[in-house]
């Protein structure tokens, strides 16, 4: 509530909606938590119809009044601020992907990762809602690995009968995975599809 947005908000950005989305989330924000209620009924009402109008802006899927996913609405909210907070200003440069087949320091192939991915999206939401994974792909025939580092802001997690709690889809997500059959892996080094396994760990 007392972030100073202002000073950060991209206009140039194409890809956000030149601030007026996140000055009609912070608006929302501050009628929620600072502006006095006049009345019993305000403390019971807030009418959010300006707020709806910028995200379905934004976002024209959201146009009227049809039932839209949680998690499709949180993660384009969170997209648009991040593209309207963005602090990388003018046209992002083209980043190509490394190739790490694990023979380096990962934790300073992480980094590095880490640091490419910010020349490209860096905001008050990359700061606080997003984190990085490593996932290893490995030749079940030759051994030859690759491995990437990504950046992600909400993980869709596996779950199953067994899973009773967070922890145990978080498990489930990290456990190593057979690639075969038609799921074969291409491994460059082989130069053809193969058995392969892959694993994914939040770094």
């Amino acid at each position: 509530l007392g972030y100073d947005y202002h000073s950060e908000i991209n206009e140039d950005n194409q890809l956000g909606s030149g601030g007026e989305l996140v000055t009609a989330y912070a608006d929302l924000m501050k009628r929620i938590w600072l502006k006095p209620a006049k009345s019993t009924e305000d403390r019971r009402v807030l009418v959010t119809k300006g707020f709806k109008k910028r995200v379905a802006s934004y976002a024209p899927n959201f146009k009227g009044d049809y039932q839209h996913d949680s998690h499709e609405f949180i993660a384009t909210l969170l997209d648009g601020l991040h593209e309207d907070l963005n602090r990388i200003k003018g046209a992002k440069p083209y980043i190509e992907e490394e190739d790490n087949d694990g023979s380096e320091d990962q934790e300073g192939v992480a980094v590095e990762a880490w640091e490419r991915y910010l020349q490209r999206d860096k905001s008050a939401i990359v700061d606080m809602f997003q984190g990085q994974t490593r996932s290893e792909t490995s030749c079940r025939d030759c051994g030859h690995k690759n491995i990437r580092f990504e950046a992600f802001m909400y993980l869709s997690l596996p779950i199953t009968d067994e899973c009773k709690s967070l922890d145990d889809a978080l498990d489930l997500f990290v456990a190593e995975e057979e690639m075969t059959g038609e799921n074969q892996w291409y491994c460059g080094k082989c130069e053809k599809h193969v058995d392969a396994t892959k694993k994914a760990d939040l770094w």
